[in-house]
């Protein structure tokens, strides 16, 4: 569902591709195991008093001890409201069925409805779903046309 409203949160279009290489893992993998050895290393030499307990205490450690990288701390509050919208966000949403078989997925609108793709450069999704109404469409009204093809409805579905 976030998918979905990615354009309506950062004014940006998004679409989700998971590949084999790296299993998902980026440069920022690196990164952060770096961080945190030179943390933990700088901790563990610190006396018990000046050890890093804290998340502003790292924060303010990396400010000035790791060059080239740039640090945002985020509260707890930041955080909290985060986790009530996307809460309320996900409450209703279901998994796409078959997951695991899609390795593309690209939202249609901001309403919970994605095409999920086999690969990313199907021209045409192998599934259509709607995540909150947890319908599978198989058609879509944009390629029904008069003389082509006949149009049921039946519980909301086609």
């Amino acid at each position: 569902m976030n998918l979905c409203l990615h354009e309506k949160d950062f004014k940006l279009k998004a679409q989700w591709s998971f590949f084999a290489t790296s299993h998902g893992k980026t440069e920022c993998n690196g990164i952060g195991g770096t961080v945190k050895r030179l943390a933990r290393k700088q901790s563990l030499q610190q006396h018990l008093d000046r050890q890093i307990t804290t998340t502003n205490e790292l924060f303010e450690f990396c400010k000035v001890n790791i060059a080239n990288i740039t640090f945002q701390h985020i509260s707890k509050e930041a955080v909290d409201s985060t986790s009530l919208t996307l809460e309320s966000r996900l409450k209703d949403t279901q998994t796409l069925p078959g997951t695991r078989l899609f390795h593309n997925f690209q939202p249609i609108d901001d309403l919970g409805m994605i095409e999920a793709r086999r690969i990313s450069r199907d021209e045409t999704p192998a599934l259509t779903f709607n995540l909150l109404k947890h319908q599978t469409l198989l058609v879509k009204m944009k390629d029904l046309y008069p003389g082509c093809f006949v149009g049921c409805i039946y519980d909301n579905l086609w």
